[in-house]
């Protein structure tokens, strides 16, 4: 199933269910709303007005008119407005003034008066929707008086009142460019980094639904990993120095400083070893920064290759990979700890190909995957390295043409990949340890950009994909029928 443009969940389950047990209150109060009128309108009235996109030209009408039968739709946070006056003579200094039934009581209480200003010929401003007020179906009334404000109910001398429904919604968010995705402890949940939006989403894949969203401090999330042994996510931007770690459970935010000049290309977490390792760029090469995830002390610093980074706990192994370069290289590196002093020790380097993609290591640490566009050898298959001997190739998997993604089942039993082919555009289903191919699943525009993570038991893949050429069809996909 696709989903392209996402509803973002702003309003909580609990207003809903407010919202559906207060319906027959409050359509039995629509009618029951105070009454409020101007005497006269041989002077002035309202003749116009505009709210976002919808507009009404009115005219005088007796003093009030009924135009609860339009709808103005009202996205949460600001609306632009103007109100224009109509006069049959001389102009005058009209008092405008603007109530919405938040908390659809049937009153228009005295916080729910969102607009007051007078002028003598149109006005212009904004009305701002709490994000508190109940979503759906309310009432709003709009009042102009001369000399003073119009109180929200009675009658007054010179002026005219209108009313109106209004429809509470929260705007459709467009899905931005996802830089990383991510599963979580629970199969249910995967996360995304939305590198446009400077947002994490929080997805299910049971309704295929972005369910929550949390607003990163950072610009330009980069990359992320999830420790299952903390529930947290730890993401990097290309913008800060700054690790920004997210609870999932509360949506609670800390910030963890690694560097005063080094931006995030690229994270791993290991729980296990309690670091975290960050790459950041440095010309052909990459700074790697270890940071303690206890106390937040940066540990090490120091020059490695590539930009993409894997790493082994039981071995303390740490891999890297060159993106975009040609000739792609592994490299591999072991953390060590003499006598309570870390260091890093260069082990082995190979070439790896050409135009390498984002580094990949197998859940039990065995074998390493590096994607590149012209293949790891003589044809286009994606290499199963030894991650103990980097020269030993344990076989190959197939994929398709310029291969640009790949990663392993939480198992570790199934390869997923995809492919730089503009006419194979698929999610590619491989036996891990056969070698051969279990399924092929439509993945449009995953030849153009795509990212995609398991869930964590393997039951479902989401992907990402959008058309880079005509910066268009920004989607999320849900893979469910895998073995098939």
């Amino acid at each position: 199933m696709k989903m392209s443009l996402i509803n973002k969940f702003g309003r909580s389950f609990l207003a809903v269910c407010l919202l559906l047990a207060l319906f027959s209150i409050s359509v039995a109060q629509a009618d029951a709303y105070c009454s409020s009128s101007g005497r006269n309108v041989g002077y002035e009235w309202i003749d116009s007005i505009r709210i976002g996109t919808f507009n009404n030209v009115s005219g005088a009408n007796a003093g009030y008119a009924d135009f609860t039968s339009q709808t103005v739709d009202l996205a949460y946070g600001t609306n632009s407005i103007t109100l224009t006056p109509g006069f049959r003579y001389g102009s005058y200094i009209e008092f405008w003034r603007i109530w919405i039934d938040f908390n659809q009581d049937g009153i228009f209480d005295a916080d729910e008066l969102l607009f007051d200003q007078s002028s003598r010929t149109a006005v212009a401003g904004e009305i701002m929707v709490p994000d508190d007020a109940l979503p759906g179906s309310t009432r709003m009334r709009i009042s102009m008086k001369w000399a003073g404000a119009p109180p929200a109910c009675g009658t007054f001398s010179y002026g005219e009142v209108e009313d109106y429904t209004v429809q509470l919604s929260e705007p459709t968010a467009t899905l931005g460019k996802i830089s990383a995705l991510a599963a979580g402890n629970d199969p249910e949940l995967v996360f995304a980094a939305d590198q446009d939006n400077q947002a994490l989403y929080v997805i299910s894949t049971s309704t295929q639904w972005i369910v929550d969203t949390v607003a990163l401090p950072d610009p330009q999330p980069s990359a992320m990993d999830y420790s299952p042994a903390d529930d947290k996510l730890y993401i990097v931007s290309a913008s800060s120095g700054r690790i920004t770690i997210v609870d999932p459970s509360n949506s609670q935010i800390t910030r963890l400083p690694f560097s005063d000049t080094q931006t995030g290309t690229d994270i791993a977490v290991a729980p296990l070893l309690r670091k975290i390792f960050v790459l950041s760029p440095n010309g052909y090469d990459a700074y790697l920064t270890i940071v303690d995830m206890d106390s937040g002390a940066v540990i090490l610093q120091d020059t490695v290759g590539g930009s993409s980074i894997a790493v082994d706990e039981n071995s303390r192994m740490i891999f890297t990979g060159d993106r975009g370069l040609s000739p792609a290289t592994i490299e591999k590196y072991y953390l060590d700890n003499d006598n309570g002093t870390y260091s890093l020790q260069q082990v082995q380097t190979i070439q790896a190909g050409s135009n390498g993609r984002k580094i990949n290591i197998s859940p039990d640490g065995l074998h390493i995957v590096y994607p590149c566009g012209g293949g790891n050898g003589a044809g286009y298959s994606i290499y199963d390295y030894d991650s103990t001997d980097l020269n030993t190739v344990l076989g190959e998997w197939d994929v398709g043409t310029y291969p640009n993604n790949a990663a392993f089942s939480p198992d570790g039993t199934v390869l997923f990949g995809t492919n730089g082919s503009p006419y194979d555009n698929y999610l590619y289903v491989m036996d891990a340890a056969g070698y051969q191919q279990i399924n092929k699943l439509d993945f449009p525009n995953a030849d153009d950009y795509a990212v995609f993570t398991p869930n964590s038991d393997g039951t479902v893949v989401v992907g990402f994909s959008y058309d880079t050429y005509y910066d268009d069809d920004y989607s999320l996909y849900f893979f469910t029928d895998l073995a098939d």
